[in-house]
Protein backbone atom coordinates (compact mmCIF):
# COMPACT_ATOMS: atom_id res chain seq x y z
CA UNK A 1 0.00 0.00 0.00
CA UNK A 2 1.51 3.34 -0.83
CA UNK A 3 1.96 5.41 2.29
CA UNK A 4 1.80 9.13 2.69
CA UNK A 5 5.63 9.45 2.44
CA UNK A 6 5.94 7.67 -0.83
CA UNK A 7 3.20 10.11 -2.55
CA UNK A 8 4.15 10.80 -6.13
CA UNK A 9 5.56 14.65 -5.56
CA UNK A 10 3.65 15.84 -8.69
CA UNK A 11 1.38 19.09 -8.33
CA UNK A 12 -1.22 17.92 -10.24
CA UNK A 13 -3.27 14.69 -8.34
CA UNK A 14 -6.02 12.96 -9.45
CA UNK A 15 -9.40 12.08 -8.02
CA UNK A 16 -11.08 9.05 -9.27
CA UNK A 17 -15.21 8.79 -8.85
CA UNK A 18 -16.29 5.05 -8.95
CA UNK A 19 -20.06 5.07 -9.36
CA UNK A 20 -22.40 2.55 -9.34
CA UNK A 21 -24.87 2.87 -12.25
CA UNK A 22 -28.61 5.27 -12.28
CA UNK A 23 -28.07 7.85 -8.97
CA UNK A 24 -24.72 7.44 -8.36
CA UNK A 25 -23.92 7.82 -11.29
CA UNK A 26 -25.60 10.75 -12.27
CA UNK A 27 -24.47 12.55 -9.29
CA UNK A 28 -21.05 12.18 -9.91
CA UNK A 29 -21.15 13.20 -13.83
CA UNK A 30 -23.04 16.14 -12.27
CA UNK A 31 -20.28 16.76 -9.87
CA UNK A 32 -17.29 16.33 -12.40
CA UNK A 33 -16.58 19.93 -13.49
CA UNK A 34 -17.15 21.74 -10.51
CA UNK A 35 -14.72 19.04 -8.48
CA UNK A 36 -11.29 20.31 -9.06
CA UNK A 37 -12.16 24.19 -7.88
CA UNK A 38 -13.74 22.78 -4.62
CA UNK A 39 -10.52 20.33 -4.06
CA UNK A 40 -8.12 22.71 -4.79
CA UNK A 41 -10.38 25.75 -2.43
CA UNK A 42 -10.87 23.43 0.17
CA UNK A 43 -8.55 20.15 0.50
CA UNK A 44 -5.12 21.75 -0.91
CA UNK A 45 -4.33 24.63 -3.09
CA UNK A 46 -0.94 23.91 -3.78
CA UNK A 47 -1.73 21.38 -6.13
CA UNK A 48 -4.22 21.22 -9.30
CA UNK A 49 -6.82 18.72 -9.61
CA UNK A 50 -8.46 16.15 -12.09
CA UNK A 51 -11.64 14.47 -11.81
CA UNK A 52 -12.36 11.02 -13.66
CA UNK A 53 -15.57 9.35 -13.22
CA UNK A 54 -16.28 5.50 -13.70
CA UNK A 55 -19.02 3.44 -14.02
CA UNK A 56 -18.81 -0.02 -12.30
CA UNK A 57 -21.89 -1.92 -11.12
CA UNK A 58 -20.29 -3.90 -8.55
CA UNK A 59 -20.82 -0.58 -6.33
CA UNK A 60 -24.47 -1.23 -6.63
CA UNK A 61 -24.34 -5.12 -6.01
CA UNK A 62 -22.63 -5.80 -2.64
CA UNK A 63 -23.58 -4.35 0.91
CA UNK A 64 -20.32 -4.69 2.07
CA UNK A 65 -17.99 -2.04 2.79
CA UNK A 66 -14.59 -4.18 2.62
CA UNK A 67 -15.84 -5.78 -0.66
CA UNK A 68 -16.31 -2.31 -2.46
CA UNK A 69 -13.18 -0.76 -1.26
CA UNK A 70 -11.55 -3.92 -2.38
CA UNK A 71 -12.97 -3.51 -5.86
CA UNK A 72 -12.25 0.89 -5.79
CA UNK A 73 -8.29 -0.04 -4.71
CA UNK A 74 -8.25 -2.20 -8.16
CA UNK A 75 -9.80 0.90 -10.23
CA UNK A 76 -6.84 3.14 -7.95
CA UNK A 77 -4.04 0.93 -9.23
CA UNK A 78 -5.49 0.75 -12.89
CA UNK A 79 -6.06 3.98 -13.27
CA UNK A 80 -3.00 5.39 -11.04
CA UNK A 81 -5.51 7.71 -9.42
CA UNK A 82 -3.61 9.64 -6.66
CA UNK A 83 -6.88 8.70 -4.70
CA UNK A 84 -10.46 7.29 -4.74
CA UNK A 85 -13.90 7.98 -3.97
CA UNK A 86 -16.67 4.96 -4.13
CA UNK A 87 -20.23 5.56 -4.34
CA UNK A 88 -22.80 3.08 -4.27
CA UNK A 89 -26.61 3.40 -3.76
CA UNK A 90 -27.10 0.27 -0.93
CA UNK A 91 -27.52 0.91 2.72
CA UNK A 92 -24.01 -0.57 4.58
CA UNK A 93 -24.67 -2.07 7.91
CA UNK A 94 -21.75 -2.54 10.24
CA UNK A 95 -23.30 -4.54 13.37
CA UNK A 96 -25.92 -2.23 14.83
CA UNK A 97 -24.79 0.96 12.69
CA UNK A 98 -25.45 2.60 9.71
CA UNK A 99 -22.57 2.90 7.72
CA UNK A 100 -22.28 6.99 5.90
CA UNK A 101 -18.47 6.82 4.48
CA UNK A 102 -15.62 5.74 4.97
CA UNK A 103 -11.92 6.85 3.92
CA UNK A 104 -8.32 5.56 3.90
CA UNK A 105 -5.04 7.95 4.32
CA UNK A 106 -3.57 4.17 3.98
CA UNK A 107 -5.40 3.01 0.87
CA UNK A 108 -6.04 6.41 -0.57
CA UNK A 109 -9.74 5.21 -0.70
CA UNK A 110 -13.15 6.65 0.04
CA UNK A 111 -16.52 5.00 0.33
CA UNK A 112 -19.99 6.57 0.17
CA UNK A 113 -23.35 5.28 0.68
CA UNK A 114 -25.94 7.65 -0.41
CA UNK A 115 -28.95 6.60 0.93
CA UNK A 116 -27.46 6.72 4.34
CA UNK A 117 -27.37 10.57 3.82
CA UNK A 118 -30.53 10.89 3.33
CA UNK A 119 -32.83 12.68 1.08
CA UNK A 120 -32.70 16.47 1.37
CA UNK A 121 -30.63 18.26 0.25
CA UNK A 122 -29.11 15.17 -1.70
CA UNK A 123 -26.02 16.91 -3.70
CA UNK A 124 -25.33 19.81 -0.70
CA UNK A 125 -24.43 16.41 1.25
CA UNK A 126 -22.61 14.81 -1.53
CA UNK A 127 -20.80 17.60 -2.29
CA UNK A 128 -19.69 18.50 1.58
CA UNK A 129 -19.17 14.77 2.33
CA UNK A 130 -17.07 14.73 -0.70
CA UNK A 131 -14.77 17.39 0.57
CA UNK A 132 -14.63 15.83 3.92
CA UNK A 133 -13.63 12.21 2.55
CA UNK A 134 -10.82 13.74 0.64
CA UNK A 135 -9.36 15.62 3.30
CA UNK A 136 -8.91 12.44 5.67
CA UNK A 137 -7.53 11.00 2.98
CA UNK A 138 -5.02 13.91 1.34
CA UNK A 139 -3.91 15.20 5.13
CA UNK A 140 -4.04 11.70 7.19
CA UNK A 141 -3.38 12.44 11.00
CA UNK A 142 -1.62 15.73 10.03
CA UNK A 143 -2.79 18.32 11.99
CA UNK A 144 -0.65 20.91 10.82
CA UNK A 145 -1.58 20.08 7.30
CA UNK A 146 -5.43 20.75 7.96
CA UNK A 147 -4.64 23.76 9.84
CA UNK A 148 -2.18 25.11 7.01
CA UNK A 149 -5.44 24.73 4.34
CA UNK A 150 -7.75 25.91 7.14
CA UNK A 151 -5.84 29.26 7.48
CA UNK A 152 -5.58 29.67 3.89
CA UNK A 153 -9.99 29.32 3.37
CA UNK A 154 -10.33 32.21 5.99
CA UNK A 155 -7.85 34.33 4.44
CA UNK A 156 -9.86 33.94 1.45
CA UNK A 157 -13.12 33.71 2.89
CA UNK A 158 -14.87 36.49 1.14
CA UNK A 159 -13.50 35.07 -2.12
CA UNK A 160 -14.51 31.94 -1.36
CA UNK A 161 -18.29 33.96 -0.22
CA UNK A 162 -18.96 35.79 -3.28
CA UNK A 163 -18.11 32.04 -5.39
CA UNK A 164 -20.23 30.28 -3.15
CA UNK A 165 -23.33 32.18 -4.40
CA UNK A 166 -23.23 30.08 -6.93
CA UNK A 167 -24.92 26.78 -5.90
CA UNK A 168 -21.87 24.25 -7.18
CA UNK A 169 -19.45 26.29 -4.48
CA UNK A 170 -21.39 25.59 -1.43
CA UNK A 171 -19.29 23.78 1.10
CA UNK A 172 -19.33 23.97 4.92
CA UNK A 173 -17.77 22.65 7.60
CA UNK A 174 -14.23 23.71 5.99
CA UNK A 175 -12.18 20.30 6.43
CA UNK A 176 -12.12 19.56 9.75
CA UNK A 177 -14.11 17.12 11.64
CA UNK A 178 -17.55 16.82 10.88
CA UNK A 179 -19.69 15.43 7.87
CA UNK A 180 -21.37 17.85 6.49
CA UNK A 181 -21.49 19.88 9.15
CA UNK A 182 -24.13 21.53 11.96
CA UNK A 183 -27.38 22.05 9.55
CA UNK A 184 -30.52 21.35 11.90
CA UNK A 185 -30.91 17.78 9.94
CA UNK A 186 -27.78 16.93 10.90
CA UNK A 187 -28.57 17.50 14.44
CA UNK A 188 -31.62 15.62 14.63
CA UNK A 189 -29.97 12.71 12.67
CA UNK A 190 -26.32 13.18 14.49
CA UNK A 191 -23.25 11.43 12.34
CA UNK A 192 -20.40 9.72 14.84
CA UNK A 193 -16.92 9.79 13.54
CA UNK A 194 -14.31 6.77 14.87
CA UNK A 195 -11.04 6.93 13.94
CA UNK A 196 -8.79 4.14 13.51
CA UNK A 197 -5.13 4.56 13.55
CA UNK A 198 -3.00 2.69 11.23
CA UNK A 199 -0.10 4.34 11.54
CA UNK A 200 2.08 7.81 12.68
CA UNK A 201 0.74 9.17 9.28
CA UNK A 202 -2.53 7.49 8.52
CA UNK A 203 -5.72 6.56 9.63
CA UNK A 204 -8.79 5.49 9.32
CA UNK A 205 -11.70 6.91 9.43
CA UNK A 206 -15.56 5.69 9.72
CA UNK A 207 -18.97 7.76 10.06
CA UNK A 208 -21.79 5.99 11.63
CA UNK A 209 -25.77 6.79 12.48
CA UNK A 210 -27.19 4.98 14.85
CA UNK A 211 -30.11 2.19 13.44
CA UNK A 212 -32.41 4.04 16.21
CA UNK A 213 -35.86 5.14 14.54
CA UNK A 214 -33.83 8.33 13.76
CA UNK A 215 -31.25 6.54 11.78
CA UNK A 216 -34.19 4.27 10.44
CA UNK A 217 -36.05 7.50 8.80
CA UNK A 218 -32.65 8.86 7.91
CA UNK A 219 -32.31 5.63 5.82
CA UNK A 220 -35.64 5.30 4.43
CA UNK A 221 -35.48 8.40 2.81
CA UNK A 222 -32.28 8.15 1.01
CA UNK A 223 -33.44 5.27 -0.37
CA UNK A 224 -36.87 6.54 -1.85
CA UNK A 225 -34.55 9.23 -3.43
CA UNK A 226 -32.30 6.44 -4.92
CA UNK A 227 -34.71 4.88 -6.22
CA UNK A 228 -36.13 7.80 -8.15
CA UNK A 229 -39.63 7.20 -7.70
CA UNK A 230 -40.26 10.43 -10.26
CA UNK A 231 -38.99 8.21 -13.12
CA UNK A 232 -41.90 5.64 -12.89
CA UNK A 233 -44.69 7.91 -13.37
CA UNK A 234 -44.20 7.93 -17.13
CA UNK A 235 -45.04 4.57 -17.22
CA UNK A 236 -48.65 4.88 -15.72
CA UNK A 237 -49.95 6.31 -19.19
CA UNK A 238 -52.12 2.80 -19.59
CA UNK A 239 -53.55 2.23 -16.50
CA UNK A 240 -54.39 6.33 -16.34
CA UNK A 241 -55.84 6.06 -19.19
CA UNK A 242 -58.05 3.01 -18.78
CA UNK A 243 -58.88 4.83 -14.67
CA UNK A 244 -60.28 7.63 -16.94
CA UNK A 245 -62.15 5.86 -18.50
CA UNK A 246 -63.94 4.04 -16.03
CA UNK A 247 -64.41 6.80 -13.82
CA UNK A 248 -65.40 9.28 -16.59
CA UNK A 249 -68.50 6.59 -17.55
CA UNK A 250 -69.95 6.52 -13.71
CA UNK A 251 -70.14 10.55 -14.01
CA UNK A 252 -73.42 10.08 -16.25
CA UNK A 253 -75.19 8.43 -13.40
CA UNK A 254 -77.56 10.74 -11.34
CA UNK A 255 -77.21 8.12 -8.67
CA UNK A 256 -73.64 8.38 -8.57
CA UNK A 257 -73.97 12.46 -8.07
CA UNK A 258 -76.63 11.54 -5.16
CA UNK A 259 -74.05 8.97 -3.36
CA UNK A 260 -71.04 11.85 -3.66
CA UNK A 261 -73.21 14.37 -2.42
CA UNK A 262 -73.96 11.99 0.89
CA UNK A 263 -70.51 10.81 1.80
CA UNK A 264 -68.58 12.77 4.66
CA UNK A 265 -64.91 14.06 4.65
CA UNK A 266 -64.00 11.00 6.26
CA UNK A 267 -65.65 8.68 4.48
CA UNK A 268 -63.44 9.96 1.65
CA UNK A 269 -60.61 9.91 2.84
CA UNK A 270 -60.96 6.31 4.05
CA UNK A 271 -62.10 5.26 0.53
CA UNK A 272 -59.11 7.12 -0.88
CA UNK A 273 -56.77 5.44 0.91
CA UNK A 274 -57.91 2.15 0.83
CA UNK A 275 -57.91 2.75 -3.22
CA UNK A 276 -54.41 4.02 -3.35
CA UNK A 277 -53.36 1.08 -0.72
CA UNK A 278 -55.10 -1.14 -2.71
CA UNK A 279 -53.41 -0.05 -6.03
CA UNK A 280 -49.67 0.06 -3.82
CA UNK A 281 -50.14 -3.41 -2.95
CA UNK A 282 -51.26 -4.56 -6.31
CA UNK A 283 -48.23 -3.26 -7.93
CA UNK A 284 -46.00 -4.68 -5.31
CA UNK A 285 -47.49 -8.31 -5.98
CA UNK A 286 -47.95 -8.24 -9.66
CA UNK A 287 -44.54 -7.57 -10.58
CA UNK A 288 -42.89 -9.38 -7.51
CA UNK A 289 -41.37 -6.51 -6.07
CA UNK A 290 -41.07 -7.91 -2.74
CA UNK A 291 -37.90 -9.05 -1.35
CA UNK A 292 -38.44 -12.42 0.79
CA UNK A 293 -36.36 -12.13 4.18
CA UNK A 294 -35.96 -15.90 4.03
CA UNK A 295 -33.50 -15.54 0.60
CA UNK A 296 -31.75 -12.30 1.86
CA UNK A 297 -28.33 -12.01 3.25
CA UNK A 298 -29.61 -10.05 5.57
CA UNK A 299 -33.11 -9.71 7.27
CA UNK A 300 -32.43 -5.89 8.39
CA UNK A 301 -31.87 -5.45 4.48
CA UNK A 302 -34.59 -7.10 3.31
CA UNK A 303 -36.92 -5.61 5.15
CA UNK A 304 -35.68 -1.93 4.45
CA UNK A 305 -35.72 -2.97 0.65
CA UNK A 306 -39.45 -3.58 1.18
CA UNK A 307 -40.25 -0.42 2.78
CA UNK A 308 -38.39 1.54 0.72
CA UNK A 309 -39.87 -0.21 -2.75
CA UNK A 310 -43.49 0.33 -0.84
CA UNK A 311 -42.63 4.25 -0.21
CA UNK A 312 -41.20 4.68 -3.24
CA UNK A 313 -44.81 2.96 -5.10
CA UNK A 314 -46.79 4.90 -3.14
CA UNK A 315 -45.30 7.87 -4.05
CA UNK A 316 -46.20 7.51 -7.68
CA UNK A 317 -49.50 6.35 -6.92
CA UNK A 318 -50.40 9.87 -5.04
CA UNK A 319 -49.17 11.35 -8.40
CA UNK A 320 -51.38 9.23 -10.48
CA UNK A 321 -54.41 9.66 -8.09
CA UNK A 322 -53.66 13.81 -8.34
CA UNK A 323 -53.26 13.41 -12.20
CA UNK A 324 -56.58 11.52 -12.22
CA UNK A 325 -58.40 14.03 -9.68
CA UNK A 326 -57.92 16.91 -11.44
CA UNK A 327 -58.69 15.57 -15.07
CA UNK A 328 -61.92 14.29 -13.22
CA UNK A 329 -62.52 18.22 -11.93
CA UNK A 330 -62.14 19.48 -15.47
CA UNK A 331 -64.47 16.63 -17.29
CA UNK A 332 -67.58 16.95 -14.25
CA UNK A 333 -67.23 20.75 -14.97
CA UNK A 334 -67.62 20.64 -18.33
CA UNK A 335 -70.22 18.19 -18.66
CA UNK A 336 -72.59 18.26 -15.55
CA UNK A 337 -74.53 21.14 -16.21
CA UNK A 338 -75.27 23.11 -12.38
CA UNK A 339 -79.26 22.61 -13.31
CA UNK A 340 -79.09 19.03 -13.59
CA UNK A 341 -77.06 18.70 -10.83
CA UNK A 342 -80.03 21.02 -8.88
CA UNK A 343 -82.73 18.38 -10.18
CA UNK A 344 -81.01 15.61 -8.21
CA UNK A 345 -79.55 16.62 -5.46
CA UNK A 346 -80.58 18.46 -2.25
CA UNK A 347 -78.88 22.10 -1.28
CA UNK A 348 -76.90 24.85 -2.84
CA UNK A 349 -74.86 22.92 -5.82
CA UNK A 350 -71.14 24.63 -6.03
CA UNK A 351 -67.64 24.35 -6.38
CA UNK A 352 -67.45 22.03 -3.11
CA UNK A 353 -70.25 19.50 -5.57
CA UNK A 354 -67.98 19.49 -7.74
CA UNK A 355 -64.68 18.46 -6.41
CA UNK A 356 -67.08 15.67 -4.03
CA UNK A 357 -68.24 13.84 -7.43
CA UNK A 358 -65.13 14.20 -8.76
CA UNK A 359 -63.13 13.06 -5.68
CA UNK A 360 -65.73 9.62 -5.71
CA UNK A 361 -65.20 8.98 -9.27
CA UNK A 362 -60.91 9.13 -8.65
CA UNK A 363 -61.51 6.69 -6.47
CA UNK A 364 -63.38 4.39 -8.07
CA UNK A 365 -61.33 4.19 -11.37
CA UNK A 366 -58.30 3.57 -9.11
CA UNK A 367 -60.37 0.47 -7.08
CA UNK A 368 -61.97 -0.63 -10.40
CA UNK A 369 -60.29 0.10 -13.90
CA UNK A 370 -57.08 0.60 -12.90
CA UNK A 371 -56.16 -2.67 -11.57
CA UNK A 372 -57.27 -4.70 -14.73
CA UNK A 373 -54.61 -2.44 -16.52
CA UNK A 374 -51.00 -3.09 -17.67
CA UNK A 375 -47.98 -1.04 -18.09
CA UNK A 376 -46.35 0.93 -20.57
CA UNK A 377 -42.99 0.29 -19.28
CA UNK A 378 -42.82 -2.32 -16.84
CA UNK A 379 -39.35 -2.62 -16.67
CA UNK A 380 -39.10 1.29 -15.53
CA UNK A 381 -41.22 0.29 -12.26
CA UNK A 382 -38.85 -2.90 -11.46
CA UNK A 383 -35.85 -0.57 -12.06
CA UNK A 384 -36.86 1.65 -8.79
CA UNK A 385 -36.64 -1.43 -6.50
CA UNK A 386 -33.29 -2.59 -4.66
CA UNK A 387 -33.61 -6.28 -5.09
CA UNK A 388 -34.18 -5.85 -9.36
CA UNK A 389 -31.29 -3.56 -10.09
CA UNK A 390 -29.00 -5.81 -7.82
CA UNK A 391 -30.29 -8.93 -9.67
CA UNK A 392 -29.52 -6.65 -13.06
CA UNK A 393 -26.51 -5.71 -11.91
CA UNK A 394 -25.26 -9.17 -10.67
CA UNK A 395 -25.74 -10.21 -14.39
CA UNK A 396 -23.25 -7.50 -15.53
CA UNK A 397 -20.53 -8.18 -13.13
CA UNK A 398 -20.56 -12.06 -13.85
CA UNK A 399 -18.24 -11.75 -17.22
CA UNK A 400 -15.77 -9.81 -15.34
CA UNK A 401 -15.53 -12.18 -12.40
CA UNK A 402 -15.54 -15.23 -14.56
CA UNK A 403 -12.76 -13.61 -15.97
CA UNK A 404 -10.91 -12.71 -13.07
CA UNK A 405 -11.05 -16.31 -11.00
CA UNK A 406 -9.96 -17.80 -14.67
CA UNK A 407 -7.05 -15.54 -14.84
Amino acid sequence: MTSKKNKPSSDRYTLGLIAAPDLPKEICDQMAEELPDLLHNYVDDRRQWDVEVVLEPFAGVTEQAESVIQEAQKHRDHHTWNYALCFTDLPIVDGKRLVIADASSDRDIGLISLPSLGAMPMKKRVREAMMQLVNEMHHGSSEEERERQNERIEENQEELEEHENDHSYQVRGRGSRELMGNRLYERFFPIQRTVYKNNEESQHVRFYANLNMRGRTRLLSGMVLANRPWTIFPAFKSVIALAFATGAYSLIFPSFWTLSDTYGFWRFLIVMITAMLTMTVWFIAAHGLWEKESQASSTFLARSYNKATTATIGIAVIHYYLVLFILFIVVSLLFIPASQLTLNLQGTVGVMTYLKISWLACTVATLGGALGAGLEKEETVLKATYGYRQRVRHEQTKPEQQQQSSS
